[in-house]
């Protein structure tokens, strides 16, 4: 299925264009990300999924649909055994057979906290130098119980994963995809104790007070290595933007 994702369009190259594309990247000294988009699916290759084990319907909740035209936000029930067999060996395969070093999830929060300590434990198995992170939230609601979701609030939860700080992505920036709205470094007032937040890591720390946070108001990491604070590496509007 690889060879003939790659095969179907030239400006993507072969198989051991990639190959050569990632030795070359750690003969380099750069470890090399693949993104996990298992969220956003077009109506072909929901479909396509029936090609490797039958009806594609058999992989998400019921009714798990957005009308989108262009994406769906799709919820896999990984309490399916044909699911997480899915997850893992996709995963397995592409640190095995193109030494990728590691995975970044989209809309993490998609996928249980369950599924995410099963991919941390088997993927470093095979490298334990690997790096697993991802959003943690959904695009809209999702008909896991909040508590089973991978949400940045259950980070503590997972084992060797990270999130996303929306925080202080937020709070030094201004809101992501809204240009009117700016942020500390564009001299917005009150965004000081949210941007403490995110130099924590979101954990706990008594010169911190999360009542005044402007998103998460409680410390939901247990050590600063399960997150990813950023500011323009994702989502829409730049800090030059602002």
């Amino acid at each position: 299925h690889v060879s003939s994702f790659f095969a179907a369009s030239s400006r993507f190259g072969t198989p051991e264009d990639l190959k050569d594309l990632i030795d070359q990247a750690h003969k380099d000294g750069i470890a090399v990300i693949m993104d996990i988009v298992h969220s956003h699916a077009v109506k072909n290759e929901i479909e396509g999924l029936g090609n490797l084990a039958g009806d594609p319907n058999q992989y998400f909740y019921p009714g798990d649909r957005h009308e989108h035209p262009a994406w769906d936000s799709l919820c896999f029930d990984y309490g399916k055994n044909q699911v997480l067999h899915f997850l893992l060996s996709n995963c397995k395969f592409w640190l095995e057979e193109y030494h990728f070093d590691g995975f970044r999830f989209d809309l993490m929060a998609i996928h249980d906290v369950e599924t995410m300590n099963r991919v941390s434990a088997e993927v470093r198995a095979i490298n334990p130098y690997a790096v697993i992170y991802g959003e943690g939230w959904t695009a809209g609601d999702s008909p896991l119980p909040v508590e089973r979701r991978a949400l940045k609030e259950n980070v503590s939860k997972m084992q060797g994963v990270a999130v996303f700080s929306d925080d202080i992505r937020d709070a030094v920036k201004g809101h992501y995809s809204r240009e009117d709205d700016r942020g500390f470094v564009s001299g917005k007032a009150g965004q000081e104790e949210t941007v403490k937040i995110g130099v924590v890591a979101s954990t706990s720390h008594p010169q911190v007070d999360y009542s005044k946070g402007s998103n998460s108001k409680f410390a939901y990491a247990t050590s600063p290595e399960m997150i990813m604070n950023y500011v323009s590496c994702h989502d829409d509007l730049r800090l030059t933007d602002k």
